[in-house]
């Protein structure tokens, strides 16, 4: 009777260090897991912190406009205008251009009323067709999360077509920004940004969508040859997704 106790007891301890063992083993792994679970969103939190406090620094912003706007000139739109460009992976239109010397324009549009930059770049070829980069955003706040982002060939008619709005409407001798009237300006329209490279001059112009004017037709016409659903811009973005 004592040796049969005794291995009785003996095997309860084995079976007991071996569920202890188990045990451990099993919650190392679940903490292991909760500990990549919580670095992941510390990760995520931590880039879209980085997203909403980025600011572009001077230099950054001279190379995207070349002192047309600046500390001097339209600060507020440049540092905005630089930040949506930066974080949507577009360069200054000079290094865009190449050293074939095509001519590049790009639009910068934000819609109402949730404020989401799109963007529409086309680019002139040296067999005078173009090709369009269009880009929409996931929202202001989150402006290098892309919802669209398409590469589309545009035909040398059409290409012509654009140049004639050009010219007809003086692209190249419009004043960067326009005088503001108090008294006609309302609130919530859209917010353009029209700029052009060509033979080794830039140019930019900003207008809301009341002082377009004669950009309309050049304006419209990039939105519309980019092919992107601008209604889907009308819908609340949630930063969730």
């Amino acid at each position: 009777m004592k040796a049969k106790t005794t291995m009785t007891t003996s095997s309860c301890i084995g079976r007991d260090s071996r569920g202890a063992y188990r045990t451990w083993r099993e919650t190392l792994a679940i903490a292991f897991m909760s500990v990549i679970g919580l670095l992941g969103p510390a990760k995520s939190c931590a880039q879209d912190v980085d997203r909403l406090r980025y600011v572009p620094p001077p230099q950054e912003i001279f190379q995207f406009f070349q002192g047309n706007l600046g500390p001097n000139n339209g600060r507020p739109l440049a540092v905005g205008y630089a930040r949506y460009l930066h974080l949507m992976r577009e360069k200054p239109l000079a290094e865009t251009a190449g050293p074939q010397g095509v001519q590049v324009y790009r639009l910068l549009l934000e819609t109402r009323p949730y404020n989401i930059p799109v963007v529409v770049r086309l680019s002139i070829l040296p067999d005078s067709t173009g090709e369009v980069v269009a880009k929409i955003s996931h929202s202001h706040r989150f402006a290098d999360r892309l919802t669209a982002n398409k590469t589309i060939g545009v035909s040398r008619a059409d290409v012509e077509q654009f140049l004639k709005l050009l010219v007809d409407w003086g692209f190249w001798s419009m004043p960067v920004l326009e005088r503001i009237e108090t008294t006609r300006t309302s609130l919530g329209g859209v917010g353009w940004m029209l700029e052009g490279e060509k033979e080794g001059h830039y140019h930019v112009v900003c207008r809301g969508d009341a002082n377009l004017t004669h950009l309309t037709g050049a304006v419209l016409f990039l939105v519309n040859v980019g092919q992107l659903d601008l209604v889907s811009t009308t819908t609340r973005p949630s930063d969730g997704n």
